[in-house]
C-alpha cells in the first residue's frame, strides 16, 4: 500500500471494516502514532511489517493477531498499547522491533499464543523490554502457558495506566 502512498496516519476506514488486512500498510515508513479505529477487530500477517518510523501504537479493540508478523521490523517502535478485550497472537508479531521497551496489555485473561512461545514474539526486541498487565492478573501471566518464559519481564501495570 505504501508504495504508492505515504500515509503519516491511518485513513478513516469505511464503516464496517474490522480487518487490517495483509500488507495493508506494510513499510508505512512515514506512519510515526497510530490508534487502531474502533471497529478493527483483527489485524493480518504482515499488516505493519517494516514501518521503520512507527513509534507507538495503540491497539485499543483490536481481538487478534492473524498470521504473525503483524508489526515486525518495526525499529523504531517504542511502546504498544494492548486493550481489555486483547485474546490472541499470531506469532512473532513484533519481531526485531529493536526499540520496543514497553507493552501494556489491559485484558484480565492472558491472551493466548498459539503458535511458538511468547519469547518469539517479542524476539529481537529491546532487552529492556516490560510487559505491563493488570495488577490482579499478573500472577495469571507469570504463569500462564508461553507467558512464563517471559515472567521476569511482566510487571503490574502502573495505576494510571
Amino acid at each position: 500500500a505504501c508504495a504508492s502512498n505515504n500515509f503519516t496516519e491511518i485513513p478513516e476506514f469505511p464503516s464496517g471494516v474490522t480487518n487490517i488486512g495483509y500488507r495493508t500498510f506494510a513499510y508505512c515508513n512515514e506512519l510515526v502514532d497510530i490508534k487502531i479505529p474502533d471497529a478493527v477487530k483483527t489485524i493480518d500477517k504482515d499488516a505493519f511489517r517494516g514501518c521503520t518510523g512507527l513509534k507507538t501504537v495503540d491497539l485499543n479493540k483490536v481481538e487478534t493477531f492473524v498470521g504473525g508478523w503483524s508489526f515486525s521490523g518495526c525499529t523504531s517502535l517504542e511502546s504498544v498499547v494492548f486493550g481489555a478485550d486483547f485474546k490472541t497472537f499470531g506469532g512473532p508479531d513484533f519481531q526485531d522491533c529493536s526499540s520496543l521497551s514497553k507493552i501494556t496489555v489491559k485484558a484480565l485473561v492472558p491472551p493466548t499464543v498459539p503458535y511458538g512461545l511468547l519469547t518469539n514474539t517479542f524476539y529481537g526486541c529491546s532487552e529492556d523490554l516490560t510487559i505491563y498487565v493488570p495488577a490482579e492478573s499478573l500472577e495469571a501471566y507469570r504463569t500462564a502457558e508461553k507467558w512464563i518464559d517471559c515472567a521476569d519481564r511482566i510487571q503490574a501495570m502502573p495505576s494510571e495506566e
